[in-house]
């Protein structure tokens, strides 16, 4: 399956915050088989959410939105999702009784404006907010998904752990997807791709694996990436072509994946 991923507010166009949601959803997708083809950040603008949303249903398999389910009236999502899905909203008891017990908690009475948090579109699966007050939505049809969570990347990590990985992950997806990356330091890029050489001498070409050269200041990453149908065989072709490309560079290698140089 391949997804798109539309992220919505005009505090990240004009770089008040830092995008972080659209890579950790990436990530998390790659990891269940569901391939990333292309983000989307558009401003909290109803005409322009719409147009997002119709051009990313038409084209993937996969939506996955974060960000304008707040309370305020800049938060605009939830009413865009209304219009493109054509539906009402409804009360979720639990999403009101969670806005009630955090406010609770809190020591501060709850206003109408937060209760009407607990408002859902109707049709969809609320996907039951256990860190925040907005709760998020998931829509299937047609053998397509939606998925709607909150900007808040701590609540929308939670929903992605605890209700969308275990979604896809029980519908065993037909693709696996892997990456490793290989950090390196003391050679430019065009070395070590002189280094490496053919790429048809470490892997077949179109059969899903890829090499990548992603050079910053501190070194060139190589990031290897494979589509397989099993865990098993991705993991095979990874540490082969890994192997061999440190036949051919080894010691200006000096992590992979998450370690940093320090």
């Amino acid at each position: 399956m391949i997804s798109e991923i539309i992220t919505i507010g005009d505090e990240l166009l004009i770089g008040q915050v830092i995008n972080t949601n659209q890579a950790f959803i990436s990530d998390k997708l790659n990891s269940v088989g569901i391939f990333t083809e292309q983000m989307l950040t558009v401003g909290d603008v109803e005409p322009e959410i719409l147009r997002a949303f119709e051009s990313a249903w038409k084209q993937y398999d996969v939506v996955a939105v974060t960000g304008g389910l707040g309370p305020t009236h800049d938060d605009i999502t939830r009413a865009s999702i209304c219009k493109f899905f054509k539906t009402d909203l409804i009360v979720d008891e639990w999403s009101l009784k969670n806005v009630r017990e955090i406010f609770s908690r809190r020591g501060v009475q709850v206003t109408k404006i937060n209760e009407e948090q607990a408002l859902v579109p109707r049709g969809c699966t609320v996907m039951h907010n256990r860190l925040g007050t907005a709760p998020g939505y998931f829509f299937e049809r047609d053998g397509k998904f939606f998925i709607v969570m909150p900007g808040v990347p701590y609540e929308m990590k939670g929903m992605i752990e605890s209700f969308v990985l275990p979604y896809f992950e029980q519908r065993a997806a037909d693709l696996v997807i892997r990456h490793r990356t290989l950090k390196t330091t003391g050679i430019p890029e065009s070395f070590l791709a002189e280094r490496i050489g053919d790429v048809e001498d470490l892997f077949p070409l179109n059969t899903g694996t890829t090499l990548a050269y992603l050079p910053s200041s501190a070194g060139v990453r190589m990031r290897i990436t494979v589509r397989s149908d099993s865990i098993a065989d991705a993991e095979k072709r990874l540490n082969d072509v890994e192997s061999k490309i440190r036949t051919k560079v080894e010691k200006y290698i000096y992590a992979t994946d998450d370690v940093e140089l320090e």
